[in-house]
């Protein structure tokens, strides 16, 4: 269903709603996917930073969750009122988040 590469050779792929398979992930993504998995939740997306070792974001059916982004990333995820759709870092820092109604990017990233 979805699939996500992160720095380091880390990668994440998600099997119907639950269900995945990942290796160089942090633990902390590693204990959420497990617990998606065992309590039949879904797991709605998965990224993982190409700059960070071991940085993610997801988004499931308990919310979202992120770890070892960019400062500048966090603190706009942290700070909003808003639930990520989907977020996005690149091998060079530049990051991009889209919100339900609208998106916000850091300098750099065109558009």
């Amino acid at each position: 269903r979805l699939v996500a590469f992160g720095a380091y050779g880390a990668w994440v792929a998600v099997n119907g709603s639950n269900g995945y398979d990942a290796s160089g992930i942090a633990d902390s993504l590693e204990e959420r996917l497990s617990k998606m998995n065992s309590e039949g939740k879904a797991i709605r997306s998965v990224s993982l930073s190409l700059c960070h070792a071991q940085g993610y974001w997801i988004l499931d059916d308990d919310g979202s969750q992120w770890d070892n982004l960019g400062a500048n990333v966090q603190h706009e995820l942290r700070d909003s009122s808003k639930s990520a759709l989907q977020v996005a870092e690149g091998e060079d820092g530049t990051w991009s988040i889209v919100w339900e109604d609208t998106w916000v990017k850091s300098k750099g990233v065109s558009g």
